[in-house]
């Protein structure tokens, strides 16, 4: 398994650190470009609000590196701020972030998806194939399982639930505040899904630059709808402000807020689409990702057991994943081992059909057919079972 990991994440930089590091979808199709170009056929980019993650073979680091230096991050590129892994760690890295355990809120069952995203992107791209392709699937059916048999992912276990359970920490009466969510992607959908539970949807409005999305959205949740361009004039009428957004600049700044009005403000993007300035005026709660964290990974510590039983799932998955790589290993000589049986077999028929008249050739034929792909069976299963028993 010759894979690497080239990375930048929450536990070597800060969020503005990693901002700069973040890339949008066109961005990720014009470095999928340049490895193409420069011969690296098999990549997967993941980038979230906790992590921008280059997965490629272990042969093309060097390249990498050169694109991204020279070409993706130019002047702020700063290689002190990735991390590398290879070979096993590098893989068992990526069955960790698919499960959520190397989120920033630990067991965040929102970055299933964003890996489900990406690797659709890599296969559009033409990135992903043959054994790297097995890799993920494996992965993310590792991170389903881990999903759907433990109970690690229960409680504040995704960006979107620990806003809204921030909110409720405030002196708000919930259900009169008038709430704004500005980004009708899936973070911003699950953030009103966990606030109807609690507010009544006439008090939550929705905006988003494509309006088209922010009308789908309004009209399957029943919420108000702002357009876009009226966010500057009326953003200071609400309570709350929820930022789900992927823009590249501030949505949101001083010259917004004229008035004393109190305002709470999570911003859920990165790069930041609220200003930070805004967490300086005396009227507005501004909180961040990595603040946001910190208040929810306290609920984790309550989960300590549950954490073990995912990664017992993610440690048979890859015994697995290896047993599949040793028997793949092993098929080119399996492949040499029947032919000779065939010739075996060959000869072995001519000279029982020159003695034996009482079965037809195509009865016997068809008969060691059977014979030797029981054997072939047999000897993949035993290789099998041999990889798993030296783990």
């Amino acid at each position: 398994m010759n894979w690497s990991v080239i990375g930048i994440n929450y536990q070597k930089a800060n969020l503005e650190q990693r901002q700069k590091f973040a890339l949008d979808e066109d961005h990720i199709q014009e470095t999928y470009e340049y490895f193409l170009a420069s011969g690296i056929t098999n990549a997967l980019i993941v980038s979230t609000c906790n992590r921008t993650e280059f997965f490629i073979p272990q042969d093309a680091n060097a390249k990498a590196l050169e694109i991204l230096s020279k070409h993706i991050y130019k002047d702020y590129y700063d290689e002190q701020l990735f991390h590398f892994k290879s070979d096993a760690q590098a893989i068992h890295y990526f069955f960790r972030i698919c499960s959520g355990l190397e989120s920033q809120i630990a067991g965040d069952f929102e970055i299933l998806g964003q890996v489900r995203k990406a690797c659709g992107i890599a296969k559009a791209n033409g990135m992903i194939t043959g054994t790297w392709e097995r890799i993920i699937n494996n992965a993310l059916s590792s991170a389903k399982k881990a999903r759907t048999t433990t109970g690690f992912y229960s409680g504040a276990s995704s960006t979107s639930y620990a806003c809204i359970e921030h909110i409720k920490t405030t002196s708000l009466d919930l259900k009169t505040a008038k709430y704004l969510i500005l980004g009708a992607g899936k973070i911003g959908s699950h953030t009103i899904d966990h606030l109807l539970k609690f507010a009544p949807s006439k008090n939550i409005t929705i905006t988003n630059r494509s309006f088209d999305k922010s009308l789908a959205l309004a009209n399957k949740k029943d919420l108000k709808l702002m357009p876009f361009k009226h966010l500057s004039m009326e953003a200071e009428h609400y309570d709350v402000i929820i930022c789900a957004t992927n823009a590249s600049e501030y949505i949101l700044t001083e010259k917004i807020f004229k008035s004393n009005k109190r305002h709470h403000i999570v911003d859920l993007s990165v790069p930041m689409n609220v200003d930070p300035s805004l967490g300086k005026l005396e009227n507005i709660e501004l909180i961040n990702v990595d603040q946001l964290s910190d208040k929810v990974n306290a609920n984790m510590r309550k989960r300590v057991a549950e954490r073990r039983n995912v990664e017992r799932i993610i440690a048979e998955s890859i015994l697995d994943l290896n047993a599949w790589f040793t028997i793949k290993s092993g098929m080119p000589m399996l492949s040499e081992l029947k032919k000779e049986l065939q010739q075996i077999k060959q000869d072995a028929l001519s000279n029982v059909i020159a003695e034996d008249k009482t079965h037809s050739a195509a009865f016997l034929d068809e008969y060691t057919d059977h014979l030797f792909n029981h054997l072939s069976q047999q000897w993949i299963k035993k290789v099998r079972n041999k990889t798993l028993d030296a783990h």
